[in-house]
This record gives C-alpha cells, sequence and structure tokens, in this order.
C-alpha cells in the first residue's frame, strides 16, 4: 500500500514539476505558487509513505498540516490566476484571497489543538472550498472554456467524489484525491500557459 501512495505522490510530484516548468513566476505568481505547493505535498507523501510504520508524531503533524494547506490553497490560487487572466471578471480576482481565514483556523486548530480537528473550522474549509467550485463554474460558462469546466468537474470530484468513491472502496480517499490534484495541476497548466508543445501537432 506504501508503494501505490508513493506512485500516486509521484504522480502529483511530476505533474507539479511540469507545470512549474512551464510557469513563468513573474506572470502567474499565484499559479506558480499553488503548483509550489503541489510539489512539496507530493515529496511529503513521497517520504511519508516511504517511512510509513516508522513515524514520528511530528511527521504525522506535518502531513497533515501539508493536506490542509493543499486541499484549502490550491484552487483558490489557480482561480485568483485564472479571474486575473480574464477581462470582464478580474476584478473579483483577489476575493478568493479568503480562503486565508479558513486556513489560519485550521492551521492553529492542527498546531495547537490534541484533536487537530474542529468541526466549525471544518465547515468553514468545505464551504470555501465549494465556493471555489461554484467561483471556477461561473468563470467557465461565463468564458465558455472547457478547460475551465474540465477543472471546476476534477475539483468537484476531488472534494466529494473521493469521498463518495472511498465509501465504497475503503482505502481508496488518499490516493483519489492525489489523482484528482495531478490532473486539476496539468488542466491548470494548460489553461494558464496553452497547450504544451508536445501536444501540438
Amino acid at each position: 500500500m506504501a508503494g501505490l501512495s508513493m506512485v500516486f505522490n509521484g504522480l502529483l510530484v511530476g505533474a507539479s514539476g511540469f507545470a512549474l516548468a512551464s510557469i513563468q513566476p513573474a506572470e502567474h505568481p499565484y499559479a506558480f505558487s499553488a503548483c509550489a505547493f503541489g510539489l512539496c505535498h507530493g515529496l511529503l507523501g513521497i517520504i511519508h509513505a516511504y517511512n510509513q510504520g516508522d513515524e514520528s508524531d511530528s511527521c504525522n503533524k506535518i502531513r497533515q498540516i501539508s493536506d490542509s494547506v493543499m486541499e484549502i490553497v490550491h484552487l483558490p490560487l489557480i482561480n485568483i490566476e485564472l479571474y486575473l487572466a480574464s477581462s470582464e471578471t478580474s476584478a473579483l480576482a483577489l476575493g478568493h484571497g479568503l480562503f486565508v481565514i479558513p486556513l489560519a483556523f485550521d492551521l492553529i486548530a492542527k498546531l495547537f489543538t490534541e484533536e487537530g480537528d474542529d468541526s466549525n473550522t471544518n465547515t468553514l474549509k468545505d464551504l470555501t472550498i465549494l465556493g471555489n467550485i461554484m467561483s471556477l463554474t461561473f468563470l467557465a460558462v461565463n468564458e465558455s472554456n472547457y478547460v475551465y469546466v474540465s477543472m471546476a468537474l476534477t475539483a468537484f470530484l476531488t472534494k466529494y467524489g473521493a469521498i463518495l468513491l472511498d465509501s465504497y472502496w475503503e482505502g481508496s480517499l488518499e490516493n483519489t484525491v492525489l489523482t484528482g490534484y495531478s490532473v486539476f495541476t496539468f488542466l491548470a497548466n494548460y489553461a494558464i500557459t496553452g497547450k504544451p508543445e508536445w501536444m501540438k501537432q
């Protein structure tokens, strides 16, 4: 199982690394930051899987924090980038920066409480993610962009489809989420930079 986890984390590392090589940080700082988070999350996941069975509390804590940051930060940062690129809705871009509120509460809960989770914080996180999915869907419809539609669908399935799949196939949640992050990162790279050279005829 650890080997399989390393494969899916490696998939995220590959997608994030490819995106980082394609996206210019000066031109697209928010997307670059999102992909950098993805790369770090994937690398931490590989280390976590490699050391499985011989983990310290600090290692588990770091992994929990990484999970939270990735879950909350990834989609809003990409949304900011996409909205800034839109001529009609660019004024709404920085509104997605409100993700820092649930992120701050979640990090406080994980760092300073024994439980590490709080129902109110989880609700705030869920609302933030759902709001960003709806925002991306709105942008996709407004721009008539099928790549944005694919990204919104991927984000929805990553958050909610993975939970449903895990109820039927126990233990699949983490790998399904990692696959969703990888696909979303690839699509985001495509949406921001255009079709890669190897995909052009």
